[in-house]
Protein backbone atom coordinates (compact mmCIF):
# COMPACT_ATOMS: atom_id res chain seq x y z
CA UNK A 1 0.00 0.00 0.00
CA UNK A 2 1.24 3.48 -0.91
CA UNK A 3 2.07 5.89 1.89
CA UNK A 4 -0.44 8.50 0.71
CA UNK A 5 -3.22 5.92 0.59
CA UNK A 6 -2.37 4.82 4.13
CA UNK A 7 -2.38 8.46 5.25
CA UNK A 8 -5.84 9.12 3.76
CA UNK A 9 -7.24 6.04 5.48
CA UNK A 10 -5.64 7.08 8.77
CA UNK A 11 -7.09 10.61 8.64
CA UNK A 12 -10.53 9.23 7.76
CA UNK A 13 -10.39 6.89 10.75
CA UNK A 14 -9.38 9.70 13.10
CA UNK A 15 -12.19 11.90 11.80
CA UNK A 16 -14.67 9.05 12.31
CA UNK A 17 -13.43 8.62 15.90
CA UNK A 18 -14.30 12.27 16.59
CA UNK A 19 -10.76 13.55 17.02
CA UNK A 20 -10.47 17.34 17.00
CA UNK A 21 -9.85 19.20 13.77
CA UNK A 22 -6.64 20.63 15.15
CA UNK A 23 -5.30 17.16 15.98
CA UNK A 24 -6.18 15.85 12.51
CA UNK A 25 -4.55 18.86 10.88
CA UNK A 26 -1.39 18.23 12.92
CA UNK A 27 -1.27 14.62 11.75
CA UNK A 28 -1.87 15.58 8.15
CA UNK A 29 0.76 18.31 8.09
CA UNK A 30 3.49 16.24 9.76
CA UNK A 31 2.96 13.01 7.83
CA UNK A 32 2.62 14.85 4.52
CA UNK A 33 5.98 16.52 5.17
CA UNK A 34 7.47 13.10 5.85
CA UNK A 35 6.07 11.59 2.64
CA UNK A 36 7.29 14.57 0.62
CA UNK A 37 10.78 13.90 1.95
CA UNK A 38 10.88 10.14 1.46
CA UNK A 39 8.71 9.89 -1.66
CA UNK A 40 5.43 8.05 -2.03
CA UNK A 41 6.65 4.46 -1.81
CA UNK A 42 5.08 1.37 -0.33
CA UNK A 43 4.53 1.33 3.41
CA UNK A 44 5.86 -2.24 3.53
CA UNK A 45 9.20 -1.00 2.20
CA UNK A 46 9.63 1.84 4.69
CA UNK A 47 12.85 1.50 6.68
CA UNK A 48 13.95 2.92 10.05
CA UNK A 49 16.75 4.77 8.23
CA UNK A 50 14.14 6.69 6.22
CA UNK A 51 12.58 8.02 9.41
CA UNK A 52 15.94 8.77 11.03
CA UNK A 53 17.24 10.67 7.98
CA UNK A 54 14.10 12.78 7.89
CA UNK A 55 14.29 13.57 11.61
CA UNK A 56 18.00 14.40 11.32
CA UNK A 57 17.19 16.70 8.40
CA UNK A 58 14.51 18.49 10.45
CA UNK A 59 16.87 18.84 13.39
CA UNK A 60 19.54 20.26 11.13
CA UNK A 61 17.01 22.75 9.79
CA UNK A 62 16.66 24.20 13.28
CA UNK A 63 13.63 22.31 14.58
CA UNK A 64 13.47 22.40 18.38
CA UNK A 65 13.71 19.15 20.38
CA UNK A 66 10.09 19.56 21.51
CA UNK A 67 8.85 19.95 17.93
CA UNK A 68 10.99 17.02 16.82
CA UNK A 69 9.35 14.86 19.48
CA UNK A 70 5.92 15.96 18.24
CA UNK A 71 6.90 14.92 14.71
CA UNK A 72 8.11 11.56 15.98
CA UNK A 73 4.88 10.96 17.91
CA UNK A 74 2.73 11.76 14.86
CA UNK A 75 4.68 9.34 12.66
CA UNK A 76 4.58 6.69 15.42
CA UNK A 77 0.81 7.03 15.86
CA UNK A 78 0.29 6.68 12.12
CA UNK A 79 2.55 3.65 11.66
CA UNK A 80 1.19 1.91 14.76
CA UNK A 81 -2.32 2.38 13.40
CA UNK A 82 -1.26 1.01 10.01
CA UNK A 83 0.34 -2.03 11.62
CA UNK A 84 -2.83 -2.84 13.51
CA UNK A 85 -5.23 -2.05 10.66
CA UNK A 86 -3.37 -3.83 7.89
CA UNK A 87 -1.77 -6.51 10.10
CA UNK A 88 1.74 -5.57 9.10
CA UNK A 89 4.44 -7.88 10.43
CA UNK A 90 7.06 -5.13 10.47
CA UNK A 91 6.88 -1.63 11.93
CA UNK A 92 10.02 0.50 11.31
CA UNK A 93 9.17 2.99 14.08
CA UNK A 94 9.94 0.29 16.66
CA UNK A 95 13.62 0.51 15.70
CA UNK A 96 13.80 4.32 15.84
CA UNK A 97 14.87 5.89 19.13
CA UNK A 98 12.53 8.40 20.68
CA UNK A 99 14.08 11.91 20.58
CA UNK A 100 15.57 12.95 23.88
CA UNK A 101 14.15 16.12 25.36
CA UNK A 102 16.34 18.12 27.78
CA UNK A 103 14.63 18.52 31.14
CA UNK A 104 13.83 22.14 31.81
CA UNK A 105 11.18 24.08 33.66
CA UNK A 106 8.44 25.73 31.58
CA UNK A 107 8.76 29.53 31.52
CA UNK A 108 6.33 31.64 33.52
CA UNK A 109 5.63 35.25 34.42
CA UNK A 110 6.84 36.39 37.86
CA UNK A 111 4.32 38.13 40.12
CA UNK A 112 5.52 41.65 39.30
CA UNK A 113 5.01 41.07 35.56
CA UNK A 114 1.56 39.54 36.12
CA UNK A 115 0.56 42.64 38.09
CA UNK A 116 2.01 44.89 35.39
CA UNK A 117 0.15 42.97 32.68
CA UNK A 118 -3.20 43.34 34.43
CA UNK A 119 -2.58 47.00 35.22
CA UNK A 120 -1.64 47.66 31.60
CA UNK A 121 -5.12 46.63 30.41
CA UNK A 122 -6.46 49.91 31.86
CA UNK A 123 -4.56 51.83 29.20
CA UNK A 124 -5.89 49.76 26.30
CA UNK A 125 -8.81 50.72 24.09
CA UNK A 126 -10.69 47.49 24.87
CA UNK A 127 -9.55 47.52 28.50
CA UNK A 128 -12.60 45.76 29.98
CA UNK A 129 -12.37 42.88 27.52
CA UNK A 130 -8.58 42.70 27.84
CA UNK A 131 -8.69 42.37 31.62
CA UNK A 132 -11.48 39.78 31.45
CA UNK A 133 -9.58 37.60 28.97
CA UNK A 134 -6.18 37.84 30.68
CA UNK A 135 -7.56 37.35 34.18
CA UNK A 136 -9.64 34.39 33.00
CA UNK A 137 -6.58 32.69 31.48
CA UNK A 138 -4.47 33.34 34.58
CA UNK A 139 -7.23 32.00 36.82
CA UNK A 140 -8.09 28.83 34.88
CA UNK A 141 -4.97 27.90 32.91
CA UNK A 142 -7.17 27.56 29.82
CA UNK A 143 -5.66 27.05 26.38
CA UNK A 144 -6.32 29.78 23.82
CA UNK A 145 -8.47 27.35 21.82
CA UNK A 146 -10.57 26.70 24.92
CA UNK A 147 -11.05 30.42 25.49
CA UNK A 148 -12.17 30.81 21.88
CA UNK A 149 -14.67 27.96 22.22
CA UNK A 150 -16.08 29.15 25.56
CA UNK A 151 -19.81 29.99 25.45
CA UNK A 152 -21.83 32.17 27.79
CA UNK A 153 -23.77 29.13 28.97
CA UNK A 154 -20.49 27.47 30.03
CA UNK A 155 -19.84 30.12 32.71
CA UNK A 156 -21.62 29.34 36.00
CA UNK A 157 -21.40 32.41 38.21
CA UNK A 158 -23.49 30.88 41.00
CA UNK A 159 -21.22 27.85 41.48
CA UNK A 160 -18.08 29.78 40.53
CA UNK A 161 -16.99 27.41 37.79
CA UNK A 162 -16.67 27.16 34.02
CA UNK A 163 -16.97 24.24 31.63
CA UNK A 164 -14.01 24.00 29.27
CA UNK A 165 -13.79 21.83 26.17
CA UNK A 166 -10.27 20.54 25.71
CA UNK A 167 -8.64 18.44 23.04
CA UNK A 168 -11.09 16.10 21.31
CA UNK A 169 -13.90 18.07 22.99
CA UNK A 170 -13.32 16.51 26.40
CA UNK A 171 -15.24 18.42 29.06
CA UNK A 172 -13.89 19.50 32.42
CA UNK A 173 -15.05 21.85 35.16
CA UNK A 174 -12.63 24.46 36.43
CA UNK A 175 -13.20 26.84 39.39
CA UNK A 176 -13.02 30.62 38.95
CA UNK A 177 -12.49 33.28 41.59
CA UNK A 178 -14.48 36.39 42.50
CA UNK A 179 -12.25 38.88 40.68
CA UNK A 180 -12.50 36.86 37.48
CA UNK A 181 -16.28 36.69 37.83
CA UNK A 182 -16.44 40.45 38.39
CA UNK A 183 -14.29 41.11 35.30
CA UNK A 184 -16.47 38.88 33.09
CA UNK A 185 -19.69 40.43 34.44
CA UNK A 186 -18.39 43.91 33.72
CA UNK A 187 -17.34 42.85 30.21
CA UNK A 188 -20.68 41.20 29.45
CA UNK A 189 -22.56 44.19 30.85
CA UNK A 190 -21.02 46.46 28.22
CA UNK A 191 -21.68 44.18 25.26
CA UNK A 192 -24.49 44.98 22.87
CA UNK A 193 -24.12 41.94 20.61
CA UNK A 194 -26.10 38.73 20.89
CA UNK A 195 -23.24 36.33 20.18
CA UNK A 196 -23.34 33.20 22.35
CA UNK A 197 -19.55 33.16 22.69
CA UNK A 198 -18.11 34.30 26.03
CA UNK A 199 -15.46 36.46 24.36
CA UNK A 200 -16.04 37.98 20.93
CA UNK A 201 -13.88 39.57 18.29
CA UNK A 202 -14.61 42.34 15.84
CA UNK A 203 -16.58 40.03 13.56
CA UNK A 204 -18.07 37.38 15.77
CA UNK A 205 -16.29 34.80 17.87
CA UNK A 206 -12.83 35.47 19.25
CA UNK A 207 -9.92 33.79 17.44
CA UNK A 208 -6.61 32.43 18.70
CA UNK A 209 -4.87 35.09 16.60
CA UNK A 210 -6.98 37.72 18.35
CA UNK A 211 -5.93 36.41 21.77
CA UNK A 212 -2.25 36.48 20.77
CA UNK A 213 -2.59 40.06 19.56
CA UNK A 214 -4.40 41.18 22.72
CA UNK A 215 -1.81 39.67 25.06
CA UNK A 216 1.07 41.02 22.97
CA UNK A 217 -0.36 44.56 23.15
CA UNK A 218 -0.95 44.29 26.90
CA UNK A 219 2.66 43.17 27.39
CA UNK A 220 3.88 46.14 25.35
CA UNK A 221 1.86 48.55 27.51
CA UNK A 222 3.24 46.82 30.62
CA UNK A 223 6.82 47.40 29.48
CA UNK A 224 7.62 43.69 29.34
CA UNK A 225 10.42 43.28 26.83
CA UNK A 226 10.44 39.50 26.40
CA UNK A 227 7.87 37.57 24.38
CA UNK A 228 4.49 37.06 26.07
CA UNK A 229 2.06 34.61 24.47
CA UNK A 230 -1.17 32.82 25.49
CA UNK A 231 0.45 29.54 26.55
CA UNK A 232 2.81 31.47 28.84
CA UNK A 233 -0.23 32.42 30.91
CA UNK A 234 -1.10 28.72 31.16
CA UNK A 235 2.45 27.99 32.35
CA UNK A 236 2.13 30.82 34.87
CA UNK A 237 -1.11 29.38 36.24
CA UNK A 238 0.49 25.93 36.64
CA UNK A 239 3.57 27.40 38.33
CA UNK A 240 1.49 29.37 40.83
CA UNK A 241 -0.61 26.27 41.53
CA UNK A 242 2.45 24.20 42.48
CA UNK A 243 4.15 27.00 44.43
CA UNK A 244 0.90 27.63 46.28
CA UNK A 245 0.90 24.04 47.54
CA UNK A 246 -1.36 22.38 44.97
CA UNK A 247 -0.74 18.75 44.06
CA UNK A 248 0.16 17.51 40.57
CA UNK A 249 -2.86 15.22 40.14
CA UNK A 250 -5.33 18.06 40.79
CA UNK A 251 -3.34 20.26 38.42
CA UNK A 252 -3.58 17.55 35.74
CA UNK A 253 -7.36 17.57 36.01
CA UNK A 254 -7.58 21.37 35.91
CA UNK A 255 -5.28 21.62 32.89
CA UNK A 256 -7.03 18.80 31.07
CA UNK A 257 -3.98 16.59 30.57
CA UNK A 258 -4.71 12.97 29.75
CA UNK A 259 -1.35 11.82 31.14
CA UNK A 260 0.19 12.71 34.49
CA UNK A 261 3.66 12.69 32.89
CA UNK A 262 2.67 15.76 30.87
CA UNK A 263 1.78 17.65 34.05
CA UNK A 264 4.85 16.62 36.02
CA UNK A 265 7.03 19.05 34.09
CA UNK A 266 5.49 21.71 36.34
CA UNK A 267 6.37 19.85 39.53
CA UNK A 268 9.89 21.29 39.53
CA UNK A 269 10.43 24.81 40.84
CA UNK A 270 12.94 27.53 40.24
CA UNK A 271 15.86 27.87 42.65
CA UNK A 272 14.28 31.01 44.15
CA UNK A 273 11.09 29.09 44.94
CA UNK A 274 13.11 26.26 46.44
CA UNK A 275 15.07 28.70 48.60
CA UNK A 276 11.87 30.35 49.80
CA UNK A 277 10.33 27.01 50.74
CA UNK A 278 13.56 25.89 52.38
CA UNK A 279 13.64 29.08 54.45
CA UNK A 280 10.05 28.50 55.50
CA UNK A 281 10.39 24.78 56.27
CA UNK A 282 13.95 24.78 57.70
CA UNK A 283 14.23 20.98 57.54
CA UNK A 284 17.31 20.70 59.78
CA UNK A 285 16.65 23.43 62.34
CA UNK A 286 14.79 21.12 64.72
CA UNK A 287 17.95 19.05 65.24
CA UNK A 288 20.57 20.13 67.78
CA UNK A 289 23.82 21.45 66.41
CA UNK A 290 26.81 19.27 67.26
CA UNK A 291 29.15 22.10 66.28
CA UNK A 292 27.48 24.45 68.73
CA UNK A 293 27.81 21.87 71.50
CA UNK A 294 31.48 21.30 70.80
CA UNK A 295 32.05 25.05 70.85
CA UNK A 296 30.20 25.31 74.16
CA UNK A 297 32.32 22.50 75.58
CA UNK A 298 35.49 24.41 74.74
CA UNK A 299 34.28 27.59 76.43
CA UNK A 300 34.78 27.71 80.24
CA UNK A 301 31.82 28.51 82.51
CA UNK A 302 31.10 32.12 83.38
CA UNK A 303 33.42 33.36 86.17
CA UNK A 304 36.04 30.71 85.59
CA UNK A 305 39.58 32.12 85.47
CA UNK A 306 41.16 31.90 82.01
CA UNK A 307 44.89 32.19 81.54
CA UNK A 308 46.00 34.90 79.10
CA UNK A 309 47.30 32.29 76.65
CA UNK A 310 45.02 31.02 73.87
CA UNK A 311 45.51 27.21 74.29
CA UNK A 312 43.19 25.32 76.68
CA UNK A 313 43.91 25.61 80.41
CA UNK A 314 46.59 23.15 81.60
CA UNK A 315 48.40 22.30 84.88
CA UNK A 316 51.23 24.59 83.76
CA UNK A 317 48.73 27.45 83.41
CA UNK A 318 47.37 26.76 86.88
CA UNK A 319 50.87 26.80 88.35
CA UNK A 320 51.58 30.12 86.60
CA UNK A 321 48.34 31.65 87.86
CA UNK A 322 48.97 30.62 91.46
CA UNK A 323 52.69 31.45 91.74
CA UNK A 324 52.96 34.55 89.61
CA UNK A 325 49.62 36.26 89.89
CA UNK A 326 49.66 37.02 93.67
CA UNK A 327 47.49 40.21 93.44
CA UNK A 328 44.59 38.07 92.23
CA UNK A 329 44.48 35.67 95.17
CA UNK A 330 40.92 36.62 96.05
CA UNK A 331 39.78 36.12 92.47
CA UNK A 332 41.49 32.75 92.36
CA UNK A 333 39.69 31.56 95.48
CA UNK A 334 36.40 32.40 93.77
CA UNK A 335 37.38 30.72 90.51
CA UNK A 336 39.18 27.53 91.56
CA UNK A 337 38.20 24.82 94.05
CA UNK A 338 40.03 25.35 97.31
CA UNK A 339 41.97 22.08 97.10
CA UNK A 340 43.69 23.35 93.96
CA UNK A 341 45.15 26.31 95.85
CA UNK A 342 46.56 24.40 98.86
Amino acid sequence: MELTTALDAFLTAKTASNRSERTIEKYQDTITRFIDYTGDGLIEQLQPEDIERWMADRRGAGLSPDSLLTYYQSIATWLNWCQKRYRLTYNPIELVDRPRIPKRLPPYLPDNEVSALLSATRRMVNRVKAEAVIRFMLDTGARSGEVVGLQRRDVDFQNKQVKLYGKDQEERLVPIEDKTIAAIRLYWGGRIDTYPCAFHGYKGAFTTAGIRSLIRRAARFAGITHRVYPHLLRHTFAHNWIVGGGDVESLRRVLGHSSLSTTQKYSGMSINDIKAKHQRIRPADRFKSCTAHHQADREPPVGFFVAPTHPPLTIRHLYWAITENRPYDHFLHLSFPSFMLN
